[in-house]
């Protein structure tokens, strides 16, 4: 079976990540400013990530890389400074016997992603 073989790189994983580190450093006392037009801007990718039915690895690099692309090297370097503690049981999107999935279809993620939707 599946066991705990080497660290596998995941996209999807790697997207919920930043949503989550995102989530946290705009909600108090560690904090990232966005001006308008980049909260505009992160508000649309946040609305079309969680419309997605399904995100293959390929659409989480690519949104990923989007993501990234709309911070400055500064707020990129602040959401590297520190990591978020790894769930257990939580796929992160990347598929199962099921096949890919959303991973903001599961609730830790989705809460996420609803709440820096509503702080942009």
């Amino acid at each position: 079976g599946g066991g705990r073989g080497g660290f596998q790189p995941s996209p999807s994983r790697d997207l919920v990540t930043m949503i989550k580190k995102l989530e946290l450093v705009t909600r108090g006392s560690l904090q990232i400013k966005l001006d308008e037009e980049k909260s505009a801007s992160l508000k649309a990718l946040l609305y079309g990530i969680k419309a997605a039915p399904v995100i293959e690895d390929t659409d989480a690099e690519d949104m990923l890389s989007e993501l990234k692309g709309k911070l400055s090297e500064q707020q990129l370097e602040a959401l590297e400074t520190f990591s978020l503690p790894r769930t257990r049981g939580s796929r992160g999107g990347g598929g199962g016997e099921e096949g890919p999935t959303n991973p903001f279809n599961e609730e830790a993620n989705a809460t996420a992603l609803t709440e820096l939707s509503g702080r942009l």
